[in-house]
């Protein structure tokens, strides 16, 4: 794992040249300007700027060029005269600079490892989804809502089976570490239930005992006062047609673009995982038809609950729709493809709402082809039609 983060900002090179050649034009000033006018005493803000912007090489050769301007003063016999306290604040400041310009490298440092070890966690919890299984083509984003941020709340994956691909998306109560550690329990019990169970509504009842076990825990061990849950969209997509377990989360939309249609697919929901308590019996499934060229559209509340400048909420529906007409981009003989979809819809809420967003988001695309796109290798087709061990 590399520690070394990208260099951003203008090249040293050239920053070091600009702070150069600033020292050399407050000399100038000084030697030009009247006498109680003391342009040198700004040479002391060009290491100060330096050590705040820049690297300990170029603050280093900065504070150099700035004792060498001050060194050239003196000689020049410049009209205010160096004293030993003059001397000593400006030497003192020299230092200082340094001394800042080193700290700043070394959490400059300590933040670029950090970064790496965040990637590699939200790499870990929230892997990034394949653009193509069996026979279909799949586009996501993850748009957290805090600046910076890498993983959330938000949660979704996608496990092919012998028994289909099985999708998820959910959406954990609650924020921060907390929201973080559950979201992580419920993708690594999916990844699990999914592959081995023949039953969407057996991976289902996985998921609820992952969220109570999760709550157990955090009420016994780490002394929560409250209990979370999670919405969610569990899925099995198989041959022509799709199985779906709605937990109280934003419904699926199926979009038609051969025939211009928006499906959104409604059903008595089951209560969210981690309430699964208050349900009357195992949740409901539903089949829908899901033929070659239907784009299946799952997002969290962070995209709906998007809000205008008169406080309107985002309406996906209608959005989605104009898209589909209007502005998506077209790939020869397939229609619209998942990638222009999802990019569409994140610059049309990007665009609709007033300000930042207020809540993490997430969108996944998926689209029906033809034809399988995953034949040539064997082993990938076992990974997606059996057991890889045979077993």
């Amino acid at each position: 794992m590399s520690l070394s983060a990208a260099p951003s900002g203008p090249r040293p090179l050239w920053t070091g040249l600009a702070l150069l050649m600033t020292v050399g034009a407050i000399v100038l000033s000084d030697v030009l300007t009247p006498a109680w006018f003391h342009a040198r005493s700004l040479l002391l803000l060009v290491p100060v700027a330096a050590a705040l912007t820049s690297s300990i090489l170029i603050t280093a050769l900065t504070v150099a060029g700035a004792i060498g301007a001050f060194v050239y003063l003196a000689w020049a016999g410049s009209a205010v005269e160096f004293t030993s306290g003059y001397v000593i604040l400006v030497v003192g400041c020299l230092v200082a600079a340094l001394f800042v310009a080193a700290v700043r490298e070394q959490q400059r440092r300590r933040l670029a490892v950090s970064d790496e070890v965040a990637r590699a966690v939200q790499r870990a919890v929230l892997r990034p989804l394949p653009s193509t299984i069996a026979d279909l083509r799949v586009a996501e984003a993850y748009l957290p809502a805090a600046e910076g941020a890498l993983i959330g709340g938000d949660w979704y994956d996608v496990q092919p089976s012998r028994y289909g691909v099985r999708v998820v998306i959910g959406d954990v109560s609650g924020k921060g570490l907390a929201a973080v550690d559950a979201s992580a329990a419920l993708l690594g019990a999916f990844r699990e239930a999914g592959y081995h169970e023949a039953s969407l509504q057996e991976v289902a009842r996985r998921l609820e005992i992952c969220m109570q076990r999760h709550n157990i825990w955090a009420r016994t061990v780490e002394g929560r006062d409250h209990d979370g849950f999670a919405t969610a969209l569990l899925l099995n997509i198989s041959e022509g047609c799709m199985d779906v377990i709605d937990f109280g989360h934003v419904p699926a939309l199926v979009l038609n673009p051969g025939e211009g249609t928006l499906t959104e697919i409604e059903f008595d929901s089951a209560p969210p995982l981690g309430l699964g308590e208050l349900a009357v019996g195992p949740p409901a499934v539903k089949r829908l038809p899901f033929q070659a060229g239907d784009l299946l559209v799952l997002v969290t509340d962070g995209i709906t609950e998007s809000r205008d400048s008169l406080g309107d909420f985002y309406p996906l529906i209608d959005r989605l729709r104009a898209m589909a007409v209007d502005g998506l981009e077209l790939e020869p003989g397939r229609g619209p493809g998942p990638d222009s979809l999802r990019d569409a819809l994140i610059a049309d809420v990007t665009r609709y709402r007033r300000k930042g967003p207020s809540d993490d988001a997430a969108i996944v695309v998926i689209r029906r082809d033809a034809a399988k796109l995953i034949e040539q290798d064997s082993d990938a087709r076992r990974l997606y039609e059996a057991d890889p061990l045979g077993w």
